[in-house]
């Protein structure tokens, strides 16, 4: 949640508000000692991240974050560009672990599709639609929109076939709502990034 949702939310509060190194290190270490009582709480536990990371890489996001704020209000197009993607994605990958979560679909390797090989495999799946879902959200005849739709159709079924995506046939068209809301949200996206980048 707190990667997803807080650290996201803190890091544009700090940069609307133009909040100093003081903020940044306030919110840092606010969030190391969440992390530090939720393991000490046993509510989770981790591999090879340190708990000392946590200050350090969120220092650092919260300086990008201010450094790719103002490459947005400078019209970049390529940093326009570049938030529409991300921003496509991370909605993407989320919409992505909710339909796992019920069961509709699931990506992997092997026969027993783990969460583990979801997990590596979701966000990939989601770049990939992303990143063909931004380059025609620059057209603007429905045709792209159409394109878009039978390319992500067609991009299932070859996941299906190889054995990727663990996903009935038939069960495809439950999956196209989701790939309506994609090219909605691409174009959606778009407009917005490049509205607001041109004020």
């Amino acid at each position: 949640m707190s990667q997803t949702l807080y650290v996201p939310i803190s890091a544009v509060f700090i940069t609307v508000y133009k909040g100093g190194w003081k903020w940044k290190a306030g919110y840092s270490l606010y969030f190391y000692l969440i992390e530090k009582w939720f393991l000490k709480l046993g509510l989770y536990k981790v591999n090879w991240w340190k708990t000392y990371y946590t200050p350090i890489f969120l220092m650092v996001n919260f300086f990008l974050n201010d450094g790719v704020y103002r490459l947005l209000k400078d019209k970049k197009k390529w940093a326009l560009a570049n938030s529409q993607y991300l921003s496509l994605m991370v909605t993407g990958i989320s919409l992505l672990y909710c339909t796992a979560a019920g069961r509709q679909l699931r990506f992997g390797f092997s026969r027993y599709h783990s969460w583990k090989e979801h997990f590596m495999i979701a966000p990939l799946y989601s770049m990939v639609l992303s990143f063909v879902g931004v380059l025609l959200s620059f057209k603007e005849h429905v045709i792209y929109r159409v394109v878009f739709l039978s390319s992500c159709i067609l991009f299932d079924l070859l996941l299906i076939k190889t054995g990727i995506l663990k996903m009935k046939i038939t069960q495809i068209a439950g999956n196209i709502p989701f790939h309506i809301f994609m090219i909605f949200m691409s174009r959606f996206l778009h407009n917005s990034i490049y509205k607001w980048g041109a004020d």
